[in-house]
């Protein structure tokens, strides 16, 4: 008995290692009104520079991203996400509702679950130009095994081709402690395809 007892801890122990070790998405990189206008599906990958907590000695931590999204429905967004960095591989999906929607501004909830991770949002994005969009993403996730509130804040710039360019900057407070806040830059790439009538 107690040797099952050893070997459930054990057990557990290694899970919230491996949970803790686990790189969730650090950046959003998917506005509200992604996918959801005159295209249907859209491919991307980006880089996030994640810095260092104040009064931490740490250094600045990179993590890769890709994303792949389909609108399902008029409302509904599905995605499949991956992050990796140089220790850890995460992977998992989202399902985003976006009941408003207009030319200039969408808007609505969407849930994210995966390896390792979970997070609700509400992303947001104003659009004053065909080629520019500003959203944002007010999300409660996990960072490892802690609670994790972030807000952030990103562009995304329409290219030729069916591009966009997107750069995001992200405040997170882990334990919603202030000395455990960090930012995140992010850099990404997205391409956009398979074009309907709205």
């Amino acid at each position: 008995m107690a040797r099952h007892r050893i070997l459930g801890r054990a057990g557990a122990g290694a899970l919230l290692s491996i949970a803790a070790s686990a790189c969730a998405p650090p950046a959003s990189f998917r506005p509200a009104s992604s996918s959801m206008g005159a295209t249907r599906q859209e491919l991307g990958v980006g880089l996030a520079a994640i810095g260092p907590r104040p009064y931490v000695n740490e250094s600045r931590s990179y993590v890769g991203q890709a994303w792949a999204s389909r609108r399902i429905s008029r409302a509904l967004r599905v995605s499949g996400i991956a992050a990796a960095d140089s220790s850890a591989l995460a992977a998992g999906g989202a399902l985003a509702w976006l009941p408003l929607r207009s030319p200039l501004l969408s808007a609505g909830f969407e849930a994210e679950l995966g390896y390792a991770f979970g997070a609700l949002s509400m992303p947001m994005a104003v659009s004053p130009s065909r080629w520019l969009t500003i959203y944002t993403a007010p999300r409660v996730g996990n960072f490892g095994d802690v609670l994790t509130p972030s807000v952030p804040l990103g562009a995304s710039f329409e290219l030729p081709g069916g591009f966009a360019l997107r750069t995001e900057a992200k405040v997170s407070w882990a334990d919603l402690s202030y000395y455990n806040r960090r930012l995140t830059l992010g850099l990404a790439l997205a391409y956009q395809f398979d074009v309907t009538s709205r």
